[in-house]
Order: C-alpha cells, then structure tokens, then sequence
C-alpha cells in the first residue's frame, strides 16, 4: 500500500485513505503528541523553575499537567536518541519552525513505532479530542 502525500495550504498532509491500521494510528498518535507538546516544550525543559512553571500555566492552561505527564513518559526515549534529542530542542528554541516541527514529529513517530508499550501509554495520556483534531489536521480536503 502506498503513502500518499498532497500538498495543502503551503503543508504536507496524509491521505490516511491510503495508509492502513497501525501505520494510521502512529501518524495520528505523532501528530497529536507534536501539537501538545510544540507550545510548552520550551517550558518543560525547565520544569521545576517556580517562574517557568508559571508561564508553563498560563500557556497550556488545562492542559500543563497533562503535557508534564505526557513529556515524562516520552523524554526518557528523548533523551536516549540523539537524533530525537537534537528535533526537541530544535522546536524548544524554534517552535513556529515547520521544519523542526516536522522533524520532531518523525522522531516522535520512529520512538512510538520502536516502542509499543510507550505508544499506549502515550495514546491513553492524550485527550480524544485532541486526537479527532490530529486527524482532521492530517487529512488533506
């Protein structure tokens, strides 16, 4: 089965019409952690600092105790992989940047394809709605 790619607004977006079963859940599953993570990630790199968990706060809002949780599980295998290491502070330094948006989300995608276990824990710690709208993102109209 072939992966499909299109062009739409200036970005790539999946056809998940041609990508089946697992291959679909780890592009969603990717994508959902990458959007969680790209406005606080600079944050949680310095967790633990009172002013940086301030601001932590007041940019997630709700969802700052659950992107603590979910970076948690993930900076270990992070950390691990040099190549991972390198995308995560690329978006902490750069997080409007596409390209290290997009290279943080393959290494994210490599990490949950090599590790099953963390991709379950990974998938129950991210909201549902937040994977419907991963999905939406990802489908080309």
């Amino acid at each position: 089965m072939q992966k499909s790619l299109a062009v739409h607004k200036g970005t790539w977006r999946l056809r998940l019409d041609e990508v089946s079963g697992s291959n679909a859940r780890l592009w969603l599953l990717s994508h959902a952690v990458t959007t969680t993570l790209i406005p606080v990630l600079p944050y949680l790199f310095k967790a633990g600092d009172k002013v940086t968990e301030r601001t932590g706060k007041q940019v997630a809002g709700e969802a700052w105790e659950w992107s603590k949780e979910l970076w948690a599980k993930l900076r270990p295998k992070v950390e691990a992989k040099p190549a991972a290491l390198e995308a995560a502070q690329g978006v902490a330094k750069t997080p409007d940047d596409p390209d290290a948006q997009a290279a943080l989300r393959v290494q994210f995608r490599k990490l949950l394809t090599e590790d099953e276990a963390l991709a379950g824990q990974v998938s129950q710690l991210i909201p549902s709605k937040l994977k419907k709208q991963s999905q939406r993102d990802l489908i080309s109209s």
